[in-house]
């Protein structure tokens, strides 16, 4: 406004804290425009990964799950209708070969896709596989069970690029 007008920004200040409303209509404005924001991002999320589960998608868009959940609570719920429930409430056995199995399939592909994109010789950071796979993050703290997935891992992000060819257990 200070800008199209040719004011000072203390001006528009002043002259909207003066302005009986106009505050608390710029305010509102502000508020809309945040929400609209974050509920077009918690969407396009659960649109993009529609079987992941709710502690998925929160690490997928953690500002927009943040903002919803302190202001707009029911929106939010009503939005989390196709969402599986959580899965780990079973409480079934984990089969960690399988796991470890698929969990390298997805992180070899995904270094896959990321290798082609990457500078030649530029090691693949453990962030971009975190962000290209974001179930491997809850698994952190179980490294020690995914023996395949960890290798595969260690070599991208030693710039030991494989294709999915020749990814031996």
């Amino acid at each position: 406004m200070a800008e199209k007008h040719g004011i000072s920004p203390s001006t528009v200040s002043r002259i909207a804290h003066t302005e009986n409303g106009l505050h608390d209509l710029w305010r509102q404005a502000r508020e809309t425009k945040r929400q609209h924001a974050a509920r077009r991002i918690w969407f396009k999320t659960i649109a993009t990964h529609p079987n992941a589960i709710l502690d998925e998608l929160r690490t997928m868009a953690p500002a927009s799950y943040t903002w919803l959940y302190r202001n707009d609570g029911q929106w939010l719920q009503a939005s989390l209708a196709g969402v599986p429930a959580y899965k780990g409430a079973t409480r079934e056995r984990v089969n960690w070969q399988e796991r470890d199995e698929q969990l390298s399939l997805l992180v070899q592909a995904a270094i896959d896709a990321l290798s082609t994109t990457q500078l030649p010789g530029k090691p693949i950071t453990l962030q971009q596989i975190y962000h290209a796979v974001p179930t491997l993050k809850k698994y952190l703290g179980k490294r020690d069970r995914l023996p395949r997935t960890r290798r595969i891992i260690q070599a991208a992000h030693h710039g030991e690029v494989s294709t999915s060819h020749n990814t031996t257990p």
